[in-house]
């Protein structure tokens, strides 16, 4: 975590908790799928996909009750029976520099609501980085000014 100064307020270092053998074409097929899931004509996060971005992700709905047969539209509902919108996600897709898990409580579908906060996350971190490459580096090797 850091202060819009690029100092850190915390530095959270990884944990390894395990490890186990996974075929590396396994990990390129879920790669290519996540892909193709924002980058490819009727994937669910199409709409929101960045230009200049290849990015991997992945949509979700959290049905938060039980509606039955006919589905209602979200305006009709009360805001408690809402569902949850989702989207996990990670840029560059062949080299992540970044990842980013939007959770919108109540607000509907992961890939019409979700999916685009991620989108203006992830630009947002373009813009930033371009504009200041050193709050890319890792927190130790950041030059102090």
């Amino acid at each position: 975590m850091l202060f819009r100064s690029g100092s850190a307020i915390k530095e959270f270092a990884p944990h390894v908790m395990g490890e186990t053998e996974i075929d590396l074409k396994n990990i390129d097929y879920v790669r290519q799928a996540l892909i193709s899931v924002v980058n490819n004509p009727g994937g669910t996060a199409y709409a929101a996909r960045m230009k200049n971005l290849t990015v991997a992700g992945k949509t979700g709905t959290s049905q938060v009750r039980r509606i039955g047969k006919q589905r209602m539209h979200i305006s009709t509902l009360p805001y408690e029976h809402r569902d949850h919108a989702l989207f996990a996600c990670f840029a560059p897709a062949n080299d992540p520099k970044i990842v980013v898990v939007v959770v919108a409580e109540h607000a509907g579908h992961g890939s019409s609501v979700a999916a685009p906060v991620a989108m203006s996350l992830l630009s947002t971190y373009l813009h930033v980085t371009q504009q200041h490459p050193e709050l890319v580096a890792p927190i130790g090797e950041r030059e102090q000014k």
